[in-house]
């Protein structure tokens, strides 16, 4: 009876630890999916600072708000082309492959997005603005409005 209770306990421990490494493996899986990192070896996420300092040399600024946000300020020789926009993956397949393109929104989600398709397209230099136009604004970047 003894052992039997002790095998139990054994099977049991087993299990345990079997449901700790699902556990974790599954919770380390949603956090990498989670964290805004790029899924392409393409995408580069760049901190404002980073970002103000690249789009300096050749390559397309392309802001993919609305045009609405857009009108309220934007950086700087941005393009403008609505993620929303019915026609966001024509219009950036008509963008130049041999540049980078730089791409930003309002807090970082759309252009996530947008990186990705681009990538797909084929944009071998794609550079995300973490945080969108907010963290700009708030490392105290200027914006200028139509």
């Amino acid at each position: 009876m003894v052992a039997a209770g002790l095998l139990f306990n054994q099977n049991c421990l087993k299990v345990m630890r079997f449901i700790q490494i699902a556990f974790f493996v599954s919770l380390t899986g949603i956090l990498f999916a989670c964290s805004g990192q790029p899924q392409h070896s393409s995408i580069t996420n760049l901190t404002p600072t980073a970002f103000a300092e690249m789009i300096n040399t050749d390559g397309i600024l392309l802001d993919v708000r609305t045009p609405n946000e857009f009108n309220e300020g934007h950086i700087e020789n941005a393009l403008e082309m609505d993620y929303y926009s019915d026609n966001f993956e024509k219009q950036s397949m008509e963008l130049s492959k041999e540049k980078a393109i730089y791409v930003y929104c309002k807090a970082g989600s759309r252009s996530s997005s947008a990186s990705k398709i681009l990538a797909d397209q084929g944009h071998t230099q794609v550079y995300n603005l973490l945080g969108g136009i907010n963290a700009w604004k708030s490392s105290g970047l200027p914006v200028v409005s139509n």
